[in-house]
């Protein structure tokens, strides 16, 4: 975690250089990268369907989610 000091500190840095400032929100990082190929989870423990058993369905993930071993790199190549 960054001081407040630190970030004032690189804001007036770019201001007198005329450097290019952008903010990332890194609580959401991970899940706004797409996913790069196609990747399936099992139903949740405890979620019910009203026209089948859990165990036959798999969910189409779109977006990454923590914990996925490629998460990291695609959200890097994201921005």
């Amino acid at each position: 975690m960054a001081k407040w000091h630190s970030i004032r500190l690189l804001l007036v840095l770019s201001a007198c250089f005329g450097w290019h400032t952008a903010q990332i929100d890194y609580v959401l990082a991970f899940p706004q990268a797409p996913v790069e190929k196609e990747l399936y989870m099992k139903i949740p423990v405890g979620f019910t369907m009203d026209d089948g058993k859990p165990e036959e369905y798999a969910l189409k993930m779109h977006r990454n989610v923590y914990g996925q071993p490629q998460a990291s790199r695609v959200w890097n190549k994201y921005l």
